[in-house]
């Protein structure tokens, strides 16, 4: 299964630096829970255009103290997470073309004749 997740930028460029393989994330990502062998699309905070595709190699429940729970439960949050260690797939950048912009006005065009 593949999970969508916005990160920070310094979190980002380390993973696409390969300076690290672990990161903490929420437990369940759209009402889903990650598991090992799903992959995460993270994406850029600044820049939607790109992405690191990474595959879950392990999932380990992040230690939470009480203190932390109470917190939780007081803002009314679930914001259970996990540390899950992982292997870079792929660096993605979606570039935008002069194709893709005539592509664009050409489907605007088309809807508006429907």
């Amino acid at each position: 299964m593949e999970h969508y997740l916005d990160i920070e930028t310094e979190l980002f460029e380390k993973i696409r630096e390969h300076e690290t393989t672990r990161i903490q994330i929420p437990r369940e990502i759209n009402g889903r829970e990650v598991r090992t062998g799903d992959t995460l699309k993270l994406y850029h905070p600044g820049d939607g255009t790109e992405a690191l595709r990474v595959e879950v190699s392990g999932v380990e429940e992040s230690g939470t103290t009480e203190e932390d729970g109470k917190e939780e439960e007081k803002s009314g949050e679930t914001g259970q997470e996990v540390t899950v260690s992982f292997s870079l797939l792929e660096w993605m950048c979606r570039l935008e073309t002069e194709l893709d912009e005539l592509l664009r006005q050409e489907e605007e065009w088309m809807q508006g004749l429907l």
